[in-house]
């Protein structure tokens, strides 16, 4: 039978090689890092405790508004529809997503 070549013999693997693309693609997202929008969900302080220490559950501050919380959602959707490295299609389905969920929101929450 026939032996292989020892590993010292063979020739060294080269690494494979990346897409140029795809390295562009990473590159451009590690140098262009913007800080996200806070949604109006950010800016509600948590509820402080009581003078004995203690957390009343029963507070509204404890609990989120389900339309608010519907409208927080479509703004992180609508950000990411402007963001410039998302794909161009993706950002036409995520517009279509916010118009959707606004239409129903109009139509469900405030109009009926």
């Amino acid at each position: 039978m026939k032996q292989d070549a020892p590993n010292s013999e063979r020739a060294p693997a080269t690494p494979r090689k990346r897409s140029t693309t795809r390295a562009k693609r990473t590159a451009r997202r590690t140098t262009r890092t913007k800080p996200r929008p806070q949604t109006p969900s950010h800016a509600l302080p948590l509820p402080a405790p009581d003078a004995s220490g203690k957390h009343d559950l029963r507070r509204p501050g404890y609990f989120l508004n389900r339309e608010l919380t519907w409208l927080g959602f479509n703004f992180r959707v609508l950000h990411e529809a402007e963001d410039p490295r998302t794909p161009l299609l993706e950002r036409v389905r995520f517009l279509s997503i916010v118009g959707s969920n606004l239409d129903e929101f109009f139509m469900k929450r405030i109009g009926g």
